[in-house]
């Protein structure tokens, strides 16, 4: 097993907090505000930290191991955001329209970051795997 770099995660982790800062500014100045908007972006953040946590410890097998372990995670974070999901539609108050539109919409804008930050840990993966064969 291969060792897994702090240095991506970090990154992702200050770019995630970063861009949250910044969308949260923005929804809160165009008075778009609710729990239904909160629960919509708590879950796919939740959704997208996963994916890139699953995605670091796929890397870092060899072989078969990165698709597999990669595609049963897929399946794994869809299973826990629906779970998320139809229990805050049944337990929450939440407003199922602001809801379901929140959700895509986050989803859309985070979905990049997660691809970005994933991408810059296989190059940095590169690098370094460069530089220790010197």
């Amino acid at each position: 097993m291969k060792r897994i770099a702090i240095k991506p995660l970090f990154d992702f982790l200050i770019m995630m907090t970063i861009f949250t800062i910044l969308l949260w500014l923005a929804i809160n100045g165009l008075g778009l505000t609710s729990h239904s908007v909160f629960y919509a972006w708590a879950t796919v953040a939740l959704n997208t930290i996963l994916g890139y946590i699953l995605c670091e410890y796929a890397h870092a097998l060899r072989g078969t191991k990165f698709l597999q372990i990669l595609l049963i995670g897929q399946g794994i974070r869809w299973v826990i955001v629906a779970a998320i999901v139809v229990l805050l539609m049944l337990t929450q108050s939440v407003n199922i329209t602001q809801f379901a539109w929140a959700t895509l919409i986050f989803y859309a804008c985070y979905l990049p970051i997660e691809m970005f930050a994933i991408l810059n840990k296989m190059r940095f993966e590169k690098k370094l795997e460069k530089l220790l064969q010197l």
